[in-house]
Protein backbone atom coordinates (compact mmCIF):
# COMPACT_ATOMS: atom_id res chain seq x y z
CA UNK A 1 0.00 0.00 0.00
CA UNK A 2 1.44 3.39 -0.71
CA UNK A 3 1.93 5.69 1.66
CA UNK A 4 -0.58 8.75 1.37
CA UNK A 5 0.10 12.59 2.24
CA UNK A 6 -2.23 15.43 2.34
CA UNK A 7 -1.51 18.44 0.16
CA UNK A 8 -3.13 21.94 0.13
CA UNK A 9 -2.27 24.09 -2.79
CA UNK A 10 -1.92 28.15 -2.81
CA UNK A 11 -5.00 28.34 -4.30
CA UNK A 12 -7.23 26.03 -1.23
CA UNK A 13 -7.20 22.78 -3.57
CA UNK A 14 -6.79 20.05 -0.89
CA UNK A 15 -6.52 16.37 -2.05
CA UNK A 16 -4.74 13.36 -1.27
CA UNK A 17 -1.65 11.78 -2.48
CA UNK A 18 1.43 9.21 -2.93
CA UNK A 19 4.61 9.82 -1.25
CA UNK A 20 6.74 11.23 -2.24
CA UNK A 21 4.31 14.23 -2.68
CA UNK A 22 6.72 15.27 -5.48
CA UNK A 23 5.02 13.21 -8.34
CA UNK A 24 1.86 15.07 -7.09
CA UNK A 25 3.07 18.72 -7.11
CA UNK A 26 4.26 18.36 -10.55
CA UNK A 27 1.00 16.76 -11.73
CA UNK A 28 -0.98 19.53 -10.22
CA UNK A 29 1.70 22.35 -12.11
CA UNK A 30 0.96 20.17 -15.67
CA UNK A 31 -2.73 20.32 -14.89
CA UNK A 32 -3.77 23.41 -12.66
CA UNK A 33 -0.94 26.00 -13.48
CA UNK A 34 0.38 25.21 -17.11
CA UNK A 35 -3.33 23.89 -18.33
CA UNK A 36 -1.18 21.25 -19.93
CA UNK A 37 -4.18 18.83 -21.05
CA UNK A 38 -5.85 21.74 -22.20
CA UNK A 39 -3.42 22.42 -25.39
CA UNK A 40 -3.35 21.32 -28.86
CA UNK A 41 -7.06 22.61 -29.45
CA UNK A 42 -8.17 20.31 -26.39
CA UNK A 43 -10.97 22.71 -24.14
CA UNK A 44 -13.52 22.39 -21.62
CA UNK A 45 -16.82 24.51 -22.36
CA UNK A 46 -17.39 26.56 -19.83
CA UNK A 47 -21.39 26.44 -20.87
CA UNK A 48 -23.99 23.48 -20.85
CA UNK A 49 -22.73 20.04 -19.17
CA UNK A 50 -19.99 18.46 -21.28
CA UNK A 51 -18.86 15.38 -20.63
CA UNK A 52 -14.98 14.27 -20.02
CA UNK A 53 -13.75 10.62 -20.11
CA UNK A 54 -10.55 10.81 -17.63
CA UNK A 55 -8.61 7.82 -18.67
CA UNK A 56 -5.89 7.45 -16.54
CA UNK A 57 -7.22 9.43 -14.42
CA UNK A 58 -4.78 8.73 -11.57
CA UNK A 59 -5.67 10.88 -8.33
CA UNK A 60 -8.32 12.77 -9.90
CA UNK A 61 -6.67 16.05 -10.46
CA UNK A 62 -7.25 16.53 -14.09
CA UNK A 63 -11.91 15.85 -12.85
CA UNK A 64 -11.22 18.09 -10.15
CA UNK A 65 -10.04 20.99 -12.98
CA UNK A 66 -12.78 19.80 -14.87
CA UNK A 67 -15.60 20.78 -12.11
CA UNK A 68 -13.84 23.72 -11.45
CA UNK A 69 -13.93 25.18 -15.34
CA UNK A 70 -17.59 23.69 -15.40
CA UNK A 71 -19.02 22.68 -12.32
CA UNK A 72 -21.95 20.81 -14.86
CA UNK A 73 -19.39 19.42 -16.16
CA UNK A 74 -20.04 15.26 -15.76
CA UNK A 75 -16.26 13.54 -15.97
CA UNK A 76 -16.28 9.71 -15.55
CA UNK A 77 -13.15 9.01 -14.07
CA UNK A 78 -11.58 5.61 -14.89
CA UNK A 79 -8.32 4.50 -12.92
CA UNK A 80 -7.13 0.70 -13.01
CA UNK A 81 -4.09 0.96 -10.44
CA UNK A 82 -6.05 -0.78 -6.93
CA UNK A 83 -2.99 1.25 -5.22
CA UNK A 84 -4.75 4.74 -6.50
CA UNK A 85 -8.09 4.57 -7.25
CA UNK A 86 -8.76 4.75 -3.40
CA UNK A 87 -7.30 8.48 -3.47
CA UNK A 88 -9.12 9.25 -6.74
CA UNK A 89 -12.28 8.40 -5.17
CA UNK A 90 -11.23 10.17 -1.91
CA UNK A 91 -10.18 13.34 -3.63
CA UNK A 92 -13.26 13.60 -6.02
CA UNK A 93 -16.00 12.20 -3.67
CA UNK A 94 -17.09 16.22 -2.87
CA UNK A 95 -18.38 16.28 -6.30
CA UNK A 96 -21.71 14.24 -7.44
CA UNK A 97 -21.04 14.65 -11.32
CA UNK A 98 -17.91 12.76 -11.30
CA UNK A 99 -17.78 8.93 -11.28
CA UNK A 100 -15.22 6.75 -11.10
CA UNK A 101 -14.56 3.54 -12.10
CA UNK A 102 -11.46 1.32 -11.33
CA UNK A 103 -11.24 0.30 -15.53
CA UNK A 104 -8.30 0.59 -17.59
CA UNK A 105 -9.75 1.50 -20.98
CA UNK A 106 -8.05 0.27 -24.33
CA UNK A 107 -8.83 -0.66 -27.77
CA UNK A 108 -10.28 -4.25 -27.23
CA UNK A 109 -11.62 -5.96 -24.47
CA UNK A 110 -9.92 -8.26 -22.24
CA UNK A 111 -7.45 -8.49 -19.48
CA UNK A 112 -3.46 -7.55 -18.94
CA UNK A 113 -0.98 -7.10 -16.15
CA UNK A 114 -0.40 -3.35 -14.79
CA UNK A 115 2.89 -2.51 -13.67
CA UNK A 116 2.76 -0.18 -10.51
CA UNK A 117 5.36 1.69 -9.48
CA UNK A 118 5.64 2.61 -5.91
CA UNK A 119 8.36 5.63 -6.65
CA UNK A 120 5.89 6.92 -9.38
CA UNK A 121 2.12 6.25 -9.34
CA UNK A 122 1.78 8.05 -11.76
CA UNK A 123 3.73 5.88 -14.16
CA UNK A 124 1.92 2.66 -13.78
CA UNK A 125 1.83 1.05 -17.56
CA UNK A 126 0.70 -1.99 -19.16
CA UNK A 127 3.81 -1.75 -21.15
CA UNK A 128 6.78 -1.38 -18.74
CA UNK A 129 9.59 -1.19 -21.10
CA UNK A 130 8.58 2.62 -21.93
CA UNK A 131 8.87 3.58 -18.37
Amino acid sequence: MLQRVLLETDDGLTFVAAQPASEAEFLYEEIFVRRSYLQEGVLLSEEGSPVVIDAGANIGLFALLCVQLNPRARVIACEPSPATYPMLSQNVSAHENVTCRQVALGAAQGTTNLHCYSDAPAESSTRPAER
